[in-house]
């Protein structure tokens, strides 16, 4: 007969029966694996153990000196150890129970005669990092670390639900799960225009301590198209904090939560409110002076709602500065955050920016979708711009640039606008861009004009960026008022 390897693993009652490896069963230890581990000992076989380690109700018959020669938390358990029978080390309430699933993985590291090979599997690597942290596995340490810091850029919502699963809100984290944390909000920092777009990974940083976010949402380098885009994610974790207000405002990573769960629906804000503390950190990281004028409108509404003065000091304020400057904010006013095609500098006072996803795995526009940029007064004539996503018969964007009439104007009034649209790819900038200029009447009874900047799906795949994204400027190069008689 054809030998099997068996496991050693026993229950809470000590009952232990012999099992092939991969058999499937109720009884099985958690997170049961089926691995093959060279060399001439495994922690699976019944070759003299003589250390028991328990986990949970779980107990595993292993060898002490294969443990002391990896981890320096069982060679300190060893060392002290009564040399006359079996000792035992409790990780039951060490290891976070979040972990408990990993620690067989822990194991075949340990016991592996080739651990430089190992494969640390990225969606368990943060839990591995920590076991690794507590249990003091070095080489595993390295090893975890640098799996759970690959390709955040595309794996960082996954990586941040493994930190979720075990960190306590208010506690602070060894050396290397900090580490972990400070790569991971770097990686939401530079694509979080991107990540955002996917529901889970939002509603995984809405469950993020508060300091993460306020660190993320703080950041000069922020990747979002507009400052709207921040508004819309503090007003969103403002509806859903929890009623108990498990958070703090320390600032630091380890901060508090904002809420266990994003699925069950917004939150009445009448008998949930957030704490104060934490609306004042979140709040501080919204750009006012840059929000456009329905954003101005919605921090007014949602200061109200909340009862918070500062929010609505906050709001009078950026529209007095607004009033005060039309063109550029003073130094003392954080600048926009805003996505720029390589090598481009910020619009002047004659230029106006839109940035969006246009295509994406959770983007999909409909012929009446509309986005615009936040209007701007250029040589007495407010204008923004407007686009269609999927306004054109093929499926493609049309981009308007419109006029918006004052209320004070005594009678009609017409304008005779120059100006160029320039389409940028945003990985490339300059090299590749596209110019389209035009001179156009805007008037009251006609206050935009619209070009359609790519001939097909396939000429716009030239601009579109690997993230999906679309990036317009349009320069008003003169504009002229003119009078009846040119009108006629």
């Amino acid at each position: 007969q054809t030998p099997i390897e068996m496991s050693t693993a026993t229950d809470a009652t000590g009952a232990a029966e012999p099992r092939s490896i991969g058999e499937t069963g109720a009884d099985e230890p958690p997170a049961k694996r089926s691995r093959s581990i060279s060399g001439v000992i495994t922690w699976r076989d019944e070759w003299r153990p003589d250390w028991d380690v328990k986990l949970g109700e779980w107990t595993y018959r292993l060898h002490g000196f294969v443990l002391a020669r990896a981890s320096s938390f069982f060679k300190g358990h060893i060392d002290i150890a009564d040399a006359s029978g079996p000792g035992c080390s409790d990780l039951s309430d060490i290891l976070p129970l979040a972990c408990h699933s990993v620690f067989e993985l822990v194991l075949d590291f340990i016991y592996s005669s080739d651990q430089s090979s190992f494969v640390v599997p990225h969606s368990e690597a943060v839990l591995l990092v920590k076991v690794a942290d507590v249990l003091g596995i070095n080489r595993l340490l390295e090893h975890a670390s640098a799996a759970a810091v690959a390709d955040l850029h595309v794996t960082a919502p996954v990586v941040l639900e493994q930190f979720l699963a075990f960190h306590v809100p208010g506690t602070e984290e060894g050396l290397a799960i900090r580490k972990v944390q400070a790569c991971l909000v770097d990686a939401f920092v530079e694509r979080f225009a991107v990540i955002m777009s996917e529901p889970q990974a939002q509603a995984a940083l809405l469950r993020a301590p508060a300091g993460m976010i306020a660190e993320i949402l703080g950041a000069d380098k922020l990747f979002v198209p507009n400052e709207d885009s921040v508004f819309d994610f503090v007003a969103t974790a403002f509806d859903h904090v929890s009623a108990q207000g498990r958070l703090d405002a320390e600032g630091n990573r380890a901060a508090g939560q904002l809420g266990d769960s994003v699925t069950t629906g917004l939150v009445d804000r009448t008998i949930m409110p957030p704490r104060p503390d934490v609306v004042s950190l979140l709040w501080k990281t919204v750009r006012m002076a840059h929000l456009s004028d329905q954003k101005v409108k919605e921090a007014k509404a949602l200061g109200e709602r909340l009862c918070r003065l500062d929010i609505v000091l906050s709001v009078v304020e950026a529209l007095m500065a607004r009033m005060a400057f039309e063109t550029s904010p003073p130094s003392a006013i954080l600048p926009e955050r805003r996505i720029l095609p390589l090598g481009v500098s910020p619009p002047t006072s004659a230029e106006v920016d839109i940035c969006f996803r246009q295509l994406g795995s959770s983007v999909s526009w409909k012929p009446c979708d509309a986005i615009t940029s936040r209007p701007k007064r250029i040589r007495g004539v407010v204008l923004y711009l407007q686009v269609f996503p999927a306004g054109a018969p093929d499926g493609g964007c049309v981009v308007y640039l419109r006029m918006i009439p004052q209320a004070d104007w005594v009678e009609a009034k017409s304008f005779k606008i120059k100006y160029s649209l320039t389409s940028f790819p945003l990985d490339t900038g300059f090299e590749g861009a596209r110019n389209q200029s035009m001179r156009k009447t805007f008037s009251q009874t006609h206050p935009r004009w619209g070009l359609r900047p790519f001939a097909g799906t396939d000429d716009m795949a030239k601009f579109v960026s690997p993230d999906g994204f679309l990036f317009f400027r349009a320069k008003i190069e003169a504009v002229a008022e003119l009078r009846e008689a040119e009108l006629g």
